[in-house]
């Protein structure tokens, strides 16, 4: 049987001070054990500070969407090296 996953997209909600906050409540959540997968996608602006606050946990985070495009000239679009990077 598949392990079960839990995923939320946050869409263009939240300040980066919320942000962080909601990923600590989760991460301190599912300190106490999961018996499903759980990942974060957080608006592109902060990706880097909700990484940072759910460094050592379980918890999975990503990128919200994905240009086709690698550069150019793409207004709002999100290349795959701007999310790896």
């Amino acid at each position: 049987m598949r392990k079960l996953m839990v995923a939320g997209n946050w869409k263009m909600n939240g300040s980066l001070a919320s942000v962080q906050s909601l990923a600590g409540e989760l991460k301190e959540a599912t300190s106490r054990g999961m018996t499903c997968d759980v990942a974060v996608f957080p608006s592109f602006t902060h990706i880097h500070a909700v990484a940072g606050v759910l460094e050592s946990s379980n918890i999975a985070w990503g990128g919200q969407n994905l240009s086709r495009h690698n550069k150019g000239a793409y207004t709002s679009e999100v290349s795959a090296e701007m999310l790896v990077d």
